[in-house]
């Protein structure tokens, strides 16, 4: 069913975009929805305008963003954006101005001061990812003369279908109090039927997400794996190109030669290729017991010794990396070991404090840091408290670096440039 194939591959097919497409999966839409409406629980959105499958995933994870992004005020923006264009026809057009003066109402402060080159650089980059997506077209002009001048103008064009980027939700989301709320309505009509639910998380799991791993969400997945795996490695093996693998603590679904869902590893590159001689590696230190493996199948291993594997395997096969590898120093990442505001700096001992963005110009420097020593601006941290991680993530663009400590955070790539870049400005 290569018609399913797509729509798992795609956010929506949009009938303008190709419409030759359009119309084949939409030949196929009544035999695809019975299918996923019977297995994954997902609804198949068909209209005039495109073709949409609802991928809502059991578990949401990082890497189910939108990559483009790399802050939570582009996903403010984004929200504010779809509230723009709700009030809007398909067709009707809008300048940038009409666009910004309705984000600054909606939202006063900082967040939308429009002299900011950084909150110019974050807003284009959201309207370039709904260009891409196909919600809005540029009519005319170019957005970097916004990036440019907080004056500049261009001319957009809404197509309609921003109406369908959200999901829709069982219950009215005001009810909501904690951010599980959301992962709970995906399961509140069909709670009577236990074994439906199951069925459809484990499905989802498969498809959706790169593993599916026995301690992450319900046991009960697992054994609907235990009993019903082969059926269910048979019926998608059929569907799709693909291997269903079954372990004691994990499952996968492994692509095969034509199957084009997501990603796949190892892609045609030097990066996947320096992986494979890792797990190689890897694979040698666990057959040879030297590294435990424990009964979910994990192996936990301290982060000094997994460095020195990846030297050891630069130091054996680095001569044929690809330059940029080859010439890459033993590191990546800066760790901030430890970081400490004055008493006077502190607002939680202080009020009102005597200086402000001690903790951001600390790690403004680590980051500097980082660029000397060929690092790129990366560093990596321990917060103290989850408080403090709240913080980091929320103002600094941090994010979660190890499944193991949620606790250990990264800071790189935009995120850096931006807070490094801050800090020079307030210097």
């Amino acid at each position: 069913m290569k018609e399913l194939e797509i729509l798992l591959n795609r956010r929506w097919i949009l009938k303008s975009e190709d419409k030759e497409l359009y119309y084949r999966v939409r030949d196929a839409v009544g035999e695809i929805r019975k299918y996923v409406t019977d297995k994954l629980g997902c609804q198949i959105i068909d209209n005039s305008l495109l073709i949409k499958l609802e991928k809502i995933p059991v578990i949401p994870e990082q890497f189910m963003g939108i990559g483009q992004f790399s802050s939570k005020e582009e996903y403010v923006y984004l929200c504010i954006l779809l509230m723009f264009l709700e009030d809007k026809d398909a067709q009707e057009q809008f300048i940038l101005s009409q666009l910004t003066e309705y984000m600054t109402a909606v939202m006063p402060g900082e967040i939308t001061d429009w002299t900011l080159y950084n909150n110019r650089r974050k807003l284009i980059r959201v309207l370039r990812y709904t260009v891409e997506q196909g919600m809005v077209r540029v009519t005319d002009g170019t957005d970097d003369v916004f990036m440019d001048d907080a004056g500049g103008e261009v001319l957009y064009e809404n197509t309609g279908a921003s109406k369908y980027f959200m999901r829709n939700f069982s219950r009215d989301i005001m009810e909501y109090t904690k951010p599980e709320d959301f992962r709970e309505s995906e399961w509140f009509e069909v709670d009577e039927d236990r074994g439906l639910a199951r069925r459809h998380r484990v499905y989802k799991r498969l498809l959706f997400a790169p593993a599916v791993y026995r301690e992450d969400g319900s046991g009960e997945d697992f054994e609907y794996l235990k009993y019903y795996g082969y059926r269910l490695s048979e019926e998608l093996e059929q569907l799709f190109e693909c291997h269903v693998q079954i372990h004691r603590g994990s499952a996968f679904l492994l692509s095969g030669q034509d199957c084009r869902m997501g990603a796949a590893f190892p892609e045609n590159n030097s990066l996947a290729d320096i992986l494979m001689l890792a797990f190689g590696k890897i694979r040698e230190k666990i057959e040879g017991k030297v590294w435990k493996i424990t009964p979910e199948e994990m192996s936990l291993v301290d982060k000094i010794e997994f460095e020195s594997l990846i030297l050891d395997v630069k130091k054996e096969y680095g001569s044929g990396f690809a330059k940029l590898y080859r010439d890459m120093p033993e590191g990546v990442l800066v760790y901030v070991e430890y970081m400490e505001s004055a008493p006077s700096g502190n607002p939680t001992l202080s009020k009102p404090r005597k200086y402000a963005g001690i903790g951001a110009a600390l790690l403004a420097f680590g980051i500097q840091l980082s660029i000397d020593y060929g690092y790129g601006g990366a560093i990596y941290l321990k917060a103290k408290t989850s408080q403090l991680r709240e913080h980091y993530m929320r103002n600094y663009g941090a994010i979660p670096f190890s499944r193991f400590d949620p606790f250990l955070l990264l800071i790189d790539g935009d995120a850096a440039r931006e807070l490094f870049g801050q800090y020079l400005k307030e210097v």
